[in-house]
């Protein structure tokens, strides 16, 4: 008798960047994970601006490149969700949803009703456990279930784009029974970039700067930057920003001293000497977050395989069904 290894494929991991579309299909046979399909679609539209629009330029996306899988799963931009991570006694799950019920009003600026919540234990000690509290507005969630309904999807899950890249993380630089490093991830894009600061793929900590590259890239073209101009922009929006973060969660006891470990995606690392830059500041030398260097593409266009830093988010969301 042969035994026959079945083949699953992903939902849609769909990444709404400014500018881009995204999306990634993976199919998985046995243990071996590929991409099916990849996309890449520039567009001028917002989530923030036509709701209908965005979700018909989804819609001619999938159409071009021939999808036939309508089961997609969405992330919100980090600047969208609060992020908080609490500390309680430990006490039972009843008790302590209403202890966060109570707790949410101390720190979301406007009544609860008009958010969307969720909470997880992330670490359970003897005396006390530590909680992760998520919070968005409504009318910002309801926003990417319209998107999704206008093209034609069926939306399996809203992720959190921080989380998404921390599966990612989970799978392909986590070695079992190995020790967790002090991660520092950037996902340097266009215009913000999140600093992200993880032990292994455990979240610690996530903040949304308003630097972007696109600003570099415009002065570029008009070849009004010099090298020292760049490195000016990059030391003071970026550098003292990580450097800001780092200590705030060392005077807080959140962490020890400086991540040993840096990770970067996204595509503002496109622009020329920026990572070099960075990484000099930084003292430490960067791990690409390329989902092309890690999982198959032998199904995939060549041309593709370039936009390998910009594809983390849409792989990752792609990969929720099978990375927890």
């Amino acid at each position: 008798m042969i035994n026959k290894v079945m083949t699953k494929k992903s939902p849609l991991g769909i990444d709404l960047g400014p500018g881009t579309i995204r999306i990634v299909e993976l199919v998985k046979k046995g243990t071996e994970l590929k991409f099916n399909n990849i996309a890449v679609y520039n567009h001028s539209i917002s989530i923030d601006e036509s709701i209908k629009d965005l979700g018909e330029s989804i819609k001619k996306c999938l159409k071009r490149s021939g999808f036939k899988n309508r089961d997609a799963c969405l992330a919100l931009r980090e600047r969208d969700v609060i992020i908080k991570t609490l500390n309680f006694p430990v006490m039972s799950n009843k008790e302590l949803s209403s202890v966060i019920e109570y707790e949410a009003d101390k720190h979301l600026m406007f009544p609860k009703e008009m958010f969307v919540t969720d909470w997880s234990i992330i670490k359970r000690q003897k005396n006390n456990m530590k909680v992760l509290f998520l919070a968005s507005n409504r009318n910002i969630i309801d926003k990417y279930v319209k998107v999704a309904e206008f093209a034609n999807l069926r939306l399996k899950a809203l992720d959190v784009e921080v989380f998404s890249l921390l599966r990612y993380i989970s799978l392909s630089f986590e070695k079992e029974n190995a020790a967790k490093p002090l991660n520092l991830i950037l996902d340097l894009g266009l215009i913000s970039t999140t600093i992200l600061i993880a032990k292994g793929s455990q979240y610690i900590f996530s903040r949304n700067i308003s630097f972007g590259t696109e600003k570099l890239v415009r002065q570029n073209l008009q070849k009004a930057v010099t090298d020292n101009v760049m490195e000016e922009q990059i030391v003071n929006n970026l550098i003292i920003e990580i450097e800001r973060s780092i200590e705030y969660l060392n005077i807080e006891g959140i962490i020890k001293g400086f991540p040993i470990q840096l990770l970067v995606t996204g595509r503002g690392w496109e622009q020329k000497d920026l990572l070099d830059i960075v990484t000099k500041y930084l003292g430490l030398s960067p791990i690409l977050i390329d989902p092309f260097q890690e999982l198959s593409t032998q199904n995939i266009n060549s041309s593709f395989i370039q936009e390998g830093m910009t594809m983390s988010i849409a792989t990752s969301l792609a990969l929720r069904n099978w990375v927890s």
